[in-house]
């Protein structure tokens, strides 16, 4: 039976894949296979060691870590992004720590929100450059 290593490699070559995504996957992979990166084991982790034990792994930032507990593990976690972090100080006028601890202290729907954030920033966006091309268009 193949490992997960042989069956990545093969998916790899099949398939348009950068090489520095296909390292991390291997590597990925490797530790699981190794035993190092135990994916049981994050079920019954505490919220508050789940990060810190994602981050562990070279190949895991922060961001990454809040996704894979965000919609791996279901767990309620607000995901860092620059984008929102930079609207949440225009919107509204506090930093990044304190909105979260703020508005979703304790709460269950914190990644939800971070998602609707994201949402309503990607439309804006798109209503900008429609606005802007709309007007263009009678000048």
């Amino acid at each position: 039976f193949p490992t997960a290593g042989e069956i990545l490699e093969n998916h790899c070559r099949l398939t348009s894949i950068k090489e520095e995504t296909k390292t991390t996957l291997m590597k990925a992979c490797n530790d699981i296979s190794e035993g190092w990166f135990d994916v049981c084991y994050l079920s019954d982790m505490q919220d508050n060691e789940l990060k810190s034990y994602l981050t562990g792994f070279d190949y895991i930032d922060g961001t990454t870590a809040d996704y894979m507990i965000l919609f791996g593990l279901g767990k309620s976690v607000f995901p860092y992004e620059q984008k929102i972090e930079e609207l949440i100080q225009i919107r509204y006028n506090c930093d990044y720590e304190t909105f979260i601890e703020w508005t979703f202290e304790d709460s269950k729907l914190s990644g939800i929100a971070q998602q609707y954030i994201l949402y309503n920033l990607i439309n804006e966006s798109k209503r900008k450059v429609v606005d802007i091309w709309n007007h263009r268009k009678f000048l």
